[in-house]
């Protein structure tokens, strides 16, 4: 199937590993230019190096914990134009309720759910002057829809996205921008193993959060990229609003 995205001019942050990497190389495969943003200067030149073998790409330094819209106009003028724009903050901090204390949810706030707002503003004001539409999309976790045990700070805030996202797919909707979250399940990320790694054995916890899955397999962050240039592309052009859930069936609510 062709997505439709030849041309098409895509930031990614978080685009230099893990989830948002793999997002960024499906996004080039499909004919996208795209720039991808880290706050890691190593870490974005090393991406870029080895994206530039799907496609056309450039990277760009930017702390989404702060206010970093100078950093997206940079990368937008470089594109010269946005089509998609997606959301990749990372996690905040491991916990339950009892040991986080008030700087924690602060933290969490400002590093989860603060980055999409940030972000969506300033990229859909851009979309809506150009009037021709647009794509975002924002990666959250599954957590949004199953809280994880110890992961306080991400069951509540993706559990804000999610709310975020319906609520701005109404406003966006009648400007031909559509609006979703990807709700990853257990990806072999470097953020898994950092979280496997805390819990002591890391092959049987590997194990046993496979065992929890329908596909009884955690996911490679491949897997999620392909279904971000879906959500991303003119195929998906009556889906917003919507949480997409790419677990390999961990979650077992209806």
């Amino acid at each position: 199937m062709d997505l439709g995205l030849k041309g098409k001019r895509a930031i990614v942050l978080g685009g230099s590993r893990g989830i948002g990497y793999a997002i960024a190389e499906a996004l080039l495969e499909e004919g996208a230019i795209v720039a991808v943003g880290s706050r890691d200067v190593d870490n974005i030149h090393d991406a870029t190096e080895r994206l530039k073998k799907s496609g056309d790409v450039v990277g760009f330094v930017t702390d989404v914990s702060r206010a970093y819209t100078e950093d997206l106009q940079w990368a937008c003028d470089h594109l010269k134009g946005l089509d998609i724009f997606v959301v990749n903050s990372g996690g905040p901090q491991k916990g339950g309720f009892e040991s986080l204390r008030d700087k924690a949810w602060k933290d969490g706030w400002n590093d989860t759910l603060m980055p999409a707002v940030r972000g969506v503003r300033w990229a859909s004001e851009r979309m809506i002057k150009r009037g021709k539409g647009g794509r975002i999309l924002i990666v959250s976790s599954l957590s949004a829809r199953q809280p994880i045990p110890d992961l306080m700070l991400s069951n509540v805030y993706r559990a804000g996205l999610t709310a975020f996202t319906k609520t701005m797919a109404g406003e966006l909707g009648p400007h031909g921008i559509c609006i979703n979250n990807i709700l990853p399940g257990y990806v072999l990320t470097d953020r898994l193993k950092s979280l496997l790694e805390d819990g002591g054995d890391k092959d049987a916890a590997l194990e046993r959060i496979a065992g929890n899955t329908a596909l009884k397999r955690v996911a490679s962050p491949r897997e999620l990229g392909r279904v971000a240039a879906f959500l991303c592309s003119d195929a998906a052009s009556y889906i917003t609003g919507t949480d997409i859930l790419v677990d390999g069936g961990a979650v077992r609510g209806i």
